[in-house]
This record gives structure tokens, C-alpha cells and sequence, in this order.
């Protein structure tokens, strides 16, 4: 559960860094930082379809529901029970939180199998 705060709070450092910078945080400066960092980290990009099925499976959970066209999975082993999760809209990122793990391998799973 430790590694997991870490890596929760060095990704907002990396938000924090970005605004005051720019206006938007992009998925290449995501999947950058994080592999600058956390290099073991197995990295998920969903996009179109695939992003539509597992923000729907998101939102049955989620109230109000959440919006994105990409998302971006930051699974690193023995970070505990939640998996980092990142939302973008239009490139740029607009919430970042976690997920159970459980729940992401089976959407995961189920994209695999069946496509979206």
C-alpha cells in the first residue's frame, strides 16, 4: 500500500509540475514520467472502443459517471489492492485515482477476449 502512495504522489507531482507549466497534462508526459520512474510498471493504453468498455464498467460504480476517450493503467506489481488510473479527454489529463485491482484485470481480461 506504500508503493502505491508513492507512486499517487509522484504522479500528482508530476501534475503539479505540468500546470505550472501548461494547461494540459498529455498522455506522453504520463507514460514518460512513469517509465522514468517506476520502469517495472506494465503500462495499459485504451482508447476508442476499448476505453468506451472499460469506462462503462467505471461508471456502473461511479457517481457522477466519468468522461474520457483514453485511458492510461499504471499497474505495478506489489503496489497492494488499487491500480493508478489516468483520464484523458482531448489529450489532455483530467482525473487521475485508482482502481481495485480485481476489477482492472477482469476488464482488462475481457477486452483481451472479446475486443470492445
Amino acid at each position: 500500500m506504500n508503493r502505491l502512495r508513492y507512486l499517487a504522489g509522484a504522479l500528482l507531482c508530476l501534475l503539479c509540475s505540468a500546470s505550472a507549466n501548461a494547461s494540459c497534462v498529455s498522455r506522453e508526459a504520463l507514460l514518460g514520467f512513469v517509465a522514468e520512474r517506476y520502469p517495472q510498471a506494465r503500462l495499459v493504453v485504451l482508447a476508442k472502443s476499448d476505453a468506451r468498455v472499460f469506462l462503462a464498467a467505471v461508471n456502473r460504480m461511479a457517481r457522477p459517471p466519468l468522461a474520457a476517450d483514453e485511458i492510461v493503467i499504471v499497474d505495478v506489481a506489489h503496489t497492494g489492492a488499487a491500480v493508478p488510473v489516468g483520464l484523458f479527454e482531448a489529450g489532455c489529463l483530467t482525473r487521475l485515482g485508482a482502481l481495485p485491482r480485481p476489477f482492472v484485470r477482469a476488464m482488462l481480461n475481457l477486452i483481451a477476449r472479446h475486443g470492445a
